[in-house]
């Protein structure tokens, strides 16, 4: 009888082991897919995804990025409407408010911008900044809590941005979005590390 007992005990401690591996690290943590703030980088995601490329590096950056940055501008404001920590809220403002600038530069190239050139090489590129985001933003593990999921998710999109800003450099033709890329990547990587500077202080 008693072994009887100790080979039912086994098999359950057996099957909380398997469900809890099937269910993967996060079993007794926040569910990713309720997050809000998820949905909107796959939203995001799902935007760029479905624009119709021209093949023109200017152009294509140009449009590509006006979509990131909404999907920025759309974190921002969750970010705004439900954060507590004053630090991130006062980023995620400044966040905002430049990039709600950059789109309207974005929109003034497109209007005047007639799309001509070819480059694989930047595509490709693009392509794989986009799919390392969205691999990367799956891989993390949030709470729940507003300004923590605000935080490390911010840092993947601006290194998504960074990424596409050196495919604009390398194979851009237009000065002006060259120079806007440059400015692009130096602003986020600044922010990347104010953002891991407020994870390194305990706040992760």
């Amino acid at each position: 009888m008693k072994k009887l007992i100790l080979v039912l005990i086994a098999g359950v401690m057996i099957t909380a082991v398997s469900c809890r591996k099937e269910q993967g690290p996060n079993v007794t943590g926040y569910d990713n897919h309720s997050s809000n703030m998820m949905k909107s980088m796959h939203s995001m995601s799902a935007d760029m995804s479905a624009l119709k490329m021209t093949m023109d590096p200017d152009h294509d950056f140009a449009m590509i990025m006006k979509r990131h940055h909404q999907g920025a501008i759309n974190m921002a404001n969750m970010e705004l409407a439900n954060g507590s920590d004053a630090m991130i809220k006062s980023m995620a403002q400044k966040m905002k408010d430049a990039q709600a600038k950059e789109i309207a530069m974005l929109d003034s190239f497109m209007m005047a911008h007639t799309a001509a050139g070819m480059s694989q090489p930047f595509m490709d590129a693009s392509n794989a900044a986009m799919k390392k985001m969205d691999t990367d933003a799956d891989a993390q593990k949030l709470s729940g809590k507003t300004d923590h999921d605000f935080v490390h998710l911010m840092i993947i999109h601006h290194q998504s941005a960074i990424d596409m800003a050196n495919a604009e450099i390398q194979y851009g033709q237009v000065a002006m979005m060259k120079d806007m890329a440059q400015t692009m990547k130096d602003d986020q990587t600044k922010e990347i590390s104010e953002l891991r500077t407020w994870l390194n202080a305990g706040n992760d």
